[in-house]
């Protein structure tokens, strides 16, 4: 793997930074809704940065990564999913400091502290950056991120000083897009200007099933359907599989029958694995228990389109409802069990 470990001094300067950033303290006079965009000059991305602490729990600033996590962020805004669902914190594309207990930072901060020499006190004082990436634990920053990070914290506290003076100067223009600060190579720096950018509506990748034709074929012979209906969801699981360079969440899925509440089967793996993993082991649910239901029923859209080509080659009926009872409820028991 390549390594990207921040050097001593690139820690330093984002510390730096990162005091600044406190006693500056713009979550003063700033909400989350204040939004704009720094270009990473590296790889040309953009970093939504949003300003944590106006409502006096959390202090610091996320910087959304790329469309992905812009696309979070406006679905946060728009409560379309909410701050307080338990599964927000595997959804999101961001980096991160936040002002924390020291009894939150690990080890490895611990140590860049101690040999940086600096000395922090109080509740909410210690500075703790993560990076958070769908599916995997809340990790450390790579170098890359430490160097990006340390470019953005300026352009935070100089935009927290314009907001100070004229709190609507990122709603002027806001129907032509977001603010972001663009940067230009010049005289061996880097120049900055200000452009209204308009991002790139995000395309949900549809993902469907793969069809394995002859396990199919035996299904189709020898399956009985019944009169039943399964409830069906896919989602991440809060315990932690330590395996490669980063832990990671599992990914789920869960068959429940509608009508009695029984888990029928549930498969978790790593979410990169989890298109051919799902299938085969429908496929293979199916085999052994010789029954096919009547109908199944989802919430996501992902699910939905991920079972449509072997619910269309089964001939059952998949429909779409706004809420699965049943596997809800199946789901807090399973997680419950899984986590002891």
């Amino acid at each position: 793997m390549y390594n990207d470990e921040p050097t001593l001094e690139e820690w330093e300067r984002l510390y730096k930074y990162a005091s600044m950033f406190k006693e500056f303290a713009p979550w003063r006079w700033m909400d989350d809704s204040m939004l704009f965009g720094v270009q990473n000059p590296q790889n040309k991305e953009i970093g939504y940065c949003c300003v944590m602490g106006n409502l006096g729990e959390v202090f610091g600033v996320v910087v959304y990564l790329g469309n992905e996590g812009l696309d979070f962020f406006e679905r946060l805004q728009s409560e379309e999913i909410l701050p307080d669902n338990p599964e927000v914190m595997f959804m999101q594309r961001c980096l991160s400091l936040t002002f924390d207990d020291r009894e939150y930072l690990d080890k490895r901060d611990m140590d860049i502290i101690k040999r940086l020499g600096l000395k922090f006190r109080g509740r909410q004082s210690w500075p703790l950056f993560r990076n958070y990436l769908p599916g995997y634990v809340p990790w450390f920053l790579t170098g890359s991120e430490v160097r990006y990070l340390t470019l953005v914290l300026p352009h935070v506290m100089r935009m927290g000083e314009i907001l100070r003076e004229d709190p609507n100067y990122l709603e002027s223009r806001r129907g032509k897009g977001y603010l972001v600060m663009v940067p230009k190579e010049k005289d061996g720096g880097l120049k900055w200007s200000e452009r209204w950018i308009m991002p790139e509506k995000t395309q949900m990748e549809k993902i469907e099933a793969p069809i394995n034709e002859i396990s199919l074929k035996k299904i189709k012979n020898k399956a009985k359907k019944q009169p039943h209906t399964w409830e069906v969801d896919f989602f991440y699981v809060p315990i932690i599989i330590k395996e490669g360079d980063r832990p990671y969440f599992p990914y789920l899925a869960l068959y429940v029958e509608k009508e009695s509440g029984q888990i029928i089967n549930f498969v978790m793996v790593k979410h990169d694995n989890f298109v051919q993993e799902f299938s085969d082991n429908l496929f293979k649910l199916f085999d052994k228990i010789n029954i096919i239901p009547q109908a199944i029923e989802v919430h996501q859209d992902a699910v939905y389109d991920f079972l449509n080509p072997i619910t269309d080659r089964l001939d059952i009926d998949l429909k779409k409802t706004k809420s699965l009872k049943s596997l809800n409820m199946a789901k807090k028991g399973l997680i419950n069990y899984l986590n002891e």
